[in-house]
Parts: C-alpha cells; sequence; structure tokens
C-alpha cells in the first residue's frame, strides 16, 4: 500500500513539474513573440537636428545632435504575434537617464500611458545611466496588436561627446514583458540610433 502510494505522489510531481515546465516555455514564446522597434523616422525635433550617422562598421543609424536647445522625440512601437496576450510593465531607453554623459535625458514617454520618471535603479549599471520607464499601470497587448511610443528628449547638462564623435546605441528600446505571470526582457529588433557630439556637449579641455 505504502509503495502504491509513493508511486502516485512520484506521477503526480512528474506530471506537475511537466506542466511547469510547459507553462515556462509557452510564457517565454509569448515574450519572444513581441517585436520592440524604432520608427521609420525615429527622431522628430521641435529644437535641434536629427540627422543619419555612419558608424564604424560602415552602418548609417538615425542620429541627433546635442545641442543646447535640443528638444526631439524617440518614436517607437511595440507589436505581438501570439496566441496570447501580454503586458508591457516598463521601457528602458539605453544610455539617455538623468544621469547620462551624452547629454539628452528623457524627461516623458508620450501618449495615454501614465509613467513614473525618473526611477534611477540600475543596479547593474551606474545609478541613473539609462531611462527607466516604469508604467503605472501594465499595458496589454492582445494578439496581433501593435501601439506606439513617444520619448521626449531634453538637452542634459554634464555631458561628454566630443564634436564628430557619438554615442551609438543598439537593441534599444527595451521592454519589460510578461506573459502568463512570468516576466522577462526584450531588446529592441530593428537597428540603432546615435547622440553625436557637439561643442555643446564636448567635455574636452
Amino acid at each position: 500500500m505504502a509503495k502504491t502510494a509513493r508511486r502516485v505522489v512520484a506521477i503526480i510531481v512528474a506530471v506537475l513539474v511537466m506542466a511547469g515546465a510547459v507553462w515556462v516555455g509557452v510564457a517565454a514564446n509569448a515574450r519572444d513573440s513581441v517585436a520592440i522597434y524604432l520608427d521609420g523616422t525615429p527622431f522628430v525635433c521641435e529644437t535641434g537636428v536629427a540627422e543619419p550617422y555612419a558608424s564604424d562598421e560602415d552602418e548609417t543609424v538615425a542620429g541627433i545632435r546635442i545641442t543646447n536647445d535640443l528638444d526631439c522625440t524617440l518614436r517607437f512601437h511595440a507589436s505581438i504575434e501570439s496566441d496570447f496576450a501580454v503586458e508591457l510593465t516598463s521601457i528602458t531607453i539605453p544610455l539617455a537617464g538623468p544621469t547620462t554623459v551624452n547629454g539628452a535625458s528623457v524627461v516623458q514617454l508620450d501618449g495615454d500611458i501614465s509613467t513614473v520618471f525618473p526611477l534611477p535603479r540600475d543596479e547593474d549599471q551606474v545609478i541613473g545611466r539609462d531611462a527607466i520607464l516604469d508604467l503605472e499601470s501594465p499595458l496589454v497587448l492582445e494578439p496581433g496588436e501593435s501601439t506606439s511610443f513617444a520619448a521626449s528628449l531634453k538637452y542634459s547638462l554634464g555631458s561628454c561627446v566630443s564634436p564628430g564623435g557619438a554615442m551609438i546605441v543598439e537593441n534599444a528600446p527595451i521592454a519589460t514583458v510578461s506573459a502568463l505571470g512570468i516576466s522577462g526582457e526584450r531588446d529592441g529588433q530593428r537597428g540603432g540610433y546615435a547622440f553625436i557630439g557637439t561643442a555643446d556637449s564636448s567635455c574636452d579641455s
């Protein structure tokens, strides 16, 4: 009788472990189906200059010149191809936080989404280097849906990018995505962008 009971318990445990593994796998696939990508014209400026920048790899990316009148918007999108809904809980824009040295900081995430900013909580990196925008309410993306974002960028003091140089950001923005109760990060999939140095952003002596 005891042996039979132990077998039943073992079978139940094995089934639960298998079900858990399937759950985790399905959640991972749902998160992986989310695409984060830049708009075809990523930067739109009220004041300041948006222009292409040629990187060392002979790749041209969208860029903005770091001038003290900078007032630009970074536009990007999120879409999903999955049978399960996901939740977007935060957006990270690298090298655009309150203590960045590139001369451009995110001050707002526009649209109908309410955000908390700034949140300088980069535990593994320099505090405040990246703009981490936590959504006060998770944004639900249903299967096949897409949404757009617009992050406002303004000139920030303490920049240190030499004229003609640039800070290039790849695989961004980054979204924190939750599927079936399990969260993970999803990097940007298409291209990158550059913060281009000028006399206003230089720290050269």
